[in-house]
């Protein structure tokens, strides 16, 4: 609802309860940083907060696995996140098992 084509939408706390949680009382800082940590089964969150230009950004980290965006929506004008060692690690990883 919030995120674009490549999942990804910007790092604003209370733009996001807003959207999601107008009336609710929700820490919604406290609930991105729980989706910020890595799950215990797979060692990867749920997101990645970022930033980039000066921005903070979240990217929904299994969003192509789940989601089929429509092929006409807009392409992201968000920036991809930097690689961390660990992605710079699996993107070697996929290309030698090629």
């Amino acid at each position: 609802m919030l995120a674009d084509k490549a999942g990804r939408l910007e790092d604003r706390p209370l733009r996001i309860k807003a959207e999601i949680f107008p009336y609710d009382s929700v820490d919604i800082e406290k609930g991105l940083c729980v989706l910020a940590q890595p799950k215990p089964s797979s060692k990867q969150p749920f997101i990645n907060r970022y930033q980039a230009n000066g921005q903070r950004y979240i990217q929904i980290v299994n969003w192509p696995k789940h989601q089929r965006p429509h092929h006409t929506e807009a392409e992201s004008k968000i920036p991809s996140p930097p690689l961390t060692e660990k992605g710079l690690e699996q993107a070697r990883e996929r290309t030698t098992k090629r």
